[in-house]
């Protein structure tokens, strides 16, 4: 086969489920002085769910109440620690995956006990359930730095919130907190693109994730084909190009 010249840039979109062979695909084109937006480290960051709350934790942002679970475990340590209800995440999911919400310790009891009879070196997520933010999120988009969006995602029948899960969007007004707590986290992890999940509180806002793959069907939606059109601007920008869109494939 006849080697292909290098490309101009790589937008990566496989977000947490990045395999090993696209991450090292990744840095060999970075390797190359391909502009890879983003990079393998930033989305190796944002990928391991609990090594992404430690970095959210250390950095004194507001998050919940996050600990790793590994069987067997004391349900009263975690009643003391965290409460319940509260919340039992996969270290490693996307779209609302490998997610549950557990109000009891009978039932926390019963959900690990399941999920370490089909794997036993499982680690599991627990994390505080904020009550306020039941049912609906928001979505913060960064690109470079710059907020180009938000939106309030809402489930009328469930405690998740994804637009991919069939919840419903709308245009959120943003204020100088979102967008501090928004930028912050893309800067904390290093990412050019990145959907930051906010949950509400009572007297504020608390943040939930970082994703690197952000989905922007539903913020186009509601505020135009902006979005795109944000990405690669910037992307060009990046690499030095003026290019028409129109020749963007």
């Amino acid at each position: 086969d006849m080697p292909f010249p290098l490309p101009d840039f790589v937008l990566p979109r496989l977000g947490a489920s990045t395999s090993h062979y696209a991450f090292s695909v990744l840095r060999q084109l970075q390797g190359l002085g391909v502009y890879v937006c983003n990079d393998a480290d930033s989305i190796a960051a944002v990928k391991d769910k609990l090594c992404m709350y430690q970095a959210l934790s250390n950095s004194k942002l507001a998050t919940p109440k996050t600990m790793l679970a590994k069987y067997p475990i004391s349900s009263a340590t975690v009643e003391r620690e965290i409460g319940f209800p509260l919340i039992i995440k996969n270290v490693s999911g996307m779209r609302g995956t490998g997610i549950y919400l557990c109000d009891s310790k009978d039932k926390f009891e019963d959900i690990l006990e399941l999920v370490y009879s089909n794997n036993e070196n499982a680690n599991m997520i627990l994390q505080e359930f904020v009550q306020a933010s039941y049912g609906k999120d928001l979505r913060v988009f960064v690109v470079g730095g710059r907020v180009l969006g938000c939106m309030v995602r809402s489930s009328s029948g469930s405690f998740k919130s994804n637009f991919s899960r069939g919840g419903t969007v709308e245009e959120y007004e943003l204020n100088p907190e979102l967008v501090w707590l928004a930028t912050d986290v893309a800067k904390l992890f290093n990412l050019d693109i990145a959907g930051v999940d906010i949950l509400f509180e009572r007297d504020g806002y608390k943040v939930c994730e970082a994703n690197s793959a952000p989905g922007f069907k539903g913020l186009e939606q509601i505020m135009g084909p902006s979005i795109a059109e944000g990405i690669i601007d910037y992307i060009l920008v990046k690499i030095g190009c003026s290019l028409d869109l129109e020749h963007v494939v």
